[in-house]
């Protein structure tokens, strides 16, 4: 684990860190476990608790078979957070999964209210550009890295990390944020 803010709040939350201020990161999810770990999600909030769930998704319209779709796979193909036994990595299912289907099983079981759905790709290009820089230019962020995971995985992450905020930028990928009441 870091000890920098930024990169700690950053790469990706780790498992351990899903729901961390009430944020659940479903690109953590394998595909098959989405509908199973919405419904936890769901459950594990108070009545009255407000919460989100932000996710990545292919741009619509975009072919799964087709190039821009495999640009897209990138950022959830990395190997640098596997060398770890403990670390937790992100899943294929951005490129597996729409904003509509998220909608449907949120809607459900009708125990949350859709508060409001914001594309927040702008926000989370910044961020991931604001982590990449901080991991080139902080000293001791670089080396906490470099020292924990290698140099390899170090020029990897920056990579992933610019990769995904290009895709982003670009509008080929879309995070998505949606707020919930119970």
């Amino acid at each position: 684990m870091y000890q920098h803010e930024l990169v700690l709040s950053a790469y990706i939350l780790p498992a351990q860190f899903r729901g961390f201020n009430g944020v659940h990161d479903l690109d953590f999810v394998p595909y098959y476990d989405l509908e199973s770990e919405i419904k936890r999600i769901m459950r594990i909030h108070r009545l009255g608790s407000i919460f989100s769930i932000e996710f990545s998704a292919l741009a619509p319209g975009t072919n799964l078979l087709g190039q821009t779709a495999i640009m897209c796979s990138l950022p959830f193909q990395s190997t640098f957070s596997r060398k770890r036994e403990t670390a937790s990595y992100r899943t294929a299912m951005p490129l597996l999964v729409s904003l509509q289907r998220i909608v449907a099983l949120t809607s459900n079981d009708g125990s949350c209210a859709i508060e409001s759905v914001n594309n927040v790709s702008r926000q989370r290009a910044e961020h991931l550009y604001q982590i990449e820089r901080q991991l080139t230019d902080d000293r001791k962020a670089r080396r906490e890295v470099v020292n924990g995971e290698g140099i390899y995985q170090w020029r990897e992450k920056r990579l992933i990390l610019g990769w995904e905020a290009g895709l982003l930028t670009a509008g080929l990928l879309i995070r998505w944020r949606i707020l919930l009441r119970k």
